[in-house]
């Protein structure tokens, strides 16, 4: 199965979002799992994302669903013609959406949306981080990285050295230094995305899905060709972490508790890791 997203609530529970089946939950590390789709009328679930109150929101090809009951239940909330590839939460409550045609806030729980300034020509935007200051960061797919520092009321390209501007995914480390996946690599910024630098000889040199921040300075990668890489230096040097996956396209990876990491992969379900 195509596991296109993974969280994990304050329980424990695992969500995975799949390409075509919905949404599936597993209560026991991911030995079963139970298909919770009551509601949701698009199954094609690129992108999960759980809020402060364990309130569940899942990203669809036709727009976002929240669940308030673990999954037994769904309602949609908007972007009903939005193809939705990620969603994250400030502290504040403010709601991110990044779809295919850019990104939206909602500042009353997903009832209203507003589409942000950074709309051009195919900005489809895959992935949203938001650092220790607050300030919001997007990758897209053909733009690059762009930044705002007002709660995702105005934004500003922040690609400088950024060659590849194909952004899959961004995170940032515990020391506030920012990498972006992309798909020949990882650049990393020291200074807020003013400025990438590229991938060199310890960095990985191939197309990410994922990039996934630990504590205290662990990463862990997931690729389209080359399966999983970790890093316990904070991302200074990589190495591969395959043991038993037996599928090399990972697209989505989360992290419990208790350290264990589990990986989705685009053909072979949800794998997890005997130890992190």
């Amino acid at each position: 199965m195509y596991v296109k997203s993974l969280a994990i609530n304050s329980a424990g529970h695992v969500f995975a979002g799949t390409g075509g089946g919905g949404v599936f939950r597993s209560e026991d590390y991911g030995s079963t799992w139970l298909e919770m789709n009551t509601g949701l009328t698009n199954t094609s679930v690129s992108s999960l994302a759980i809020d402060s109150m364990n309130h569940i929101y899942a990203g669809t090809s036709a727009g976002i669903y929240r669940s308030s009951n673990e999954g037994r239940s769904w309602a949609p909330i908007g972007l009903r013609n939005e193809f939705v590839n990620c969603i994250a939460f400030d502290i504040s409550g403010v709601i991110f959406a990044g779809t295919s045609n850019g990104i939206y806030r909602s500042t009353d729980g997903g009832s209203n949306w507003t589409l942000g300034n950074i709309r051009t020509t195919s900005t489809s935007v895959c992935s949203i981080a938001l650092d220790h200051l607050g300030h919001v960061f997007v990758g897209t797919y053909s733009q690059g990285v762009f930044r705002s520092t007002d709660k995702g009321l105005t934004w500003t390209q922040s690609s400088m050295g950024l060659t590849d501007k194909r952004v899959n995914s961004i995170a940032i480390n515990s020391s506030g230094h920012m990498l972006a996946g992309t798909l020949t690599g990882i650049y990393i910024s020291t200074d807020y995305g003013r400025k990438w630098n590229a991938p060199n000889s310890n960095q990985i040199a191939t197309a990410v899905s994922v990039i996934i921040a630990t504590n205290p300075d662990w990463l862990l990668v997931g690729t389209f060709f080359e399966g999983v890489f970790l890093s316990v230096n904070n991302g200074l040097t990589w190495a591969q972490s395959n043991a038993n996956l037996m599928f090399s396209d990972v697209r989505s990876i989360a992290i419990d508790h208790h350290g264990r990491a589990f990986a989705g992969t685009a053909k072979g379900g949800v794998f997890r890791s005997v130890k992190q």
